[in-house]
């Protein structure tokens, strides 16, 4: 898992945005049995968005954390999350947001929404608590034997 979250950074174009970029981790090897370049792309998707859409400047955090025998990455920003409307169409093909900062054809969410399904994982997305916006990817873990 820690080599699709490092190629995914990797990708992202990241100039000075590595300072803000903060992984948490737990400490092992976590196994998960997936396309390597496909949950490359639905995570540097993820990200990407972060650093174009939350506030500038801000932190951005990804947590893996584990969950009843799947792995949970989430990809948090500190903005002012995003209208219910915005949310219900987050993943849908060619959406942008009325509150967009920069251009995109609104495909980068729905191609990581459609790369997780096809490897038997879940996407959300979810406004946070005074503030901030998460986007969580969840896939199945393999026992590495």
């Amino acid at each position: 898992m820690k080599d699709i979250i490092v190629q995914s950074l990797k990708q992202v174009s990241l100039q000075d945005n590595d300072k803000r970029i903060h992984v948490d981790c737990p400490q092992g090897t976590l196994y998960v049995n997936v396309d390597f370049y496909m949950i490359t792309q639905a995570l540097k998707n993820i990200v990407h968005n972060a650093l174009v859409h939350g506030p500038e400047g801000g932190r951005i955090d990804i947590h893996v954390r584990l969950l009843d025998q799947k792995i949970r990455i989430s990809v948090v920003d500190q903005g002012e999350g995003i209208s219910k409307e915005t949310l219900a169409k987050i993943f849908d093909k060619f959406y942008r947001g009325a509150q967009t900062k920069r251009g995109g054809l609104g495909l980068g969410l729905s191609i990581a929404r459609r790369f997780v399904q096809l490897n038997e994982g879940d996407i959300q997305a979810e406004n946070l608590s005074p503030k901030g916006f998460m986007v969580t990817i969840t896939l199945p873990m393999v026992d590495k034997e």
